[in-house]
């Protein structure tokens, strides 16, 4: 929490394994949490950022892309 405000960041990815846990992991620490939107990924991207140590609270959603 900064200044008394919740910060949040959308993440799209696809096919992202291997960059996905990187960009979790280096998150600032004024993030509070992060939704990472898989869209279609044929990659272990779901399964990186289910791995990822992020300094905030993480959610994944896997859609079917386009």
């Amino acid at each position: 929490m900064m200044g008394g405000q919740t910060i949040g960041v959308v993440i799209p990815a696809r096919n992202e394994e291997a960059h996905i846990g990187t960009v979790l992991e280096t998150l600032p620490e004024f993030v509070d949490y992060a939704v990472v939107i898989d869209d279609g990924s044929t990659d272990a991207t779901y399964k990186m950022a289910s791995k990822a140590s992020s300094p905030a609270e993480v959610t994944i959603l896997q859609t079917k892309g386009l």
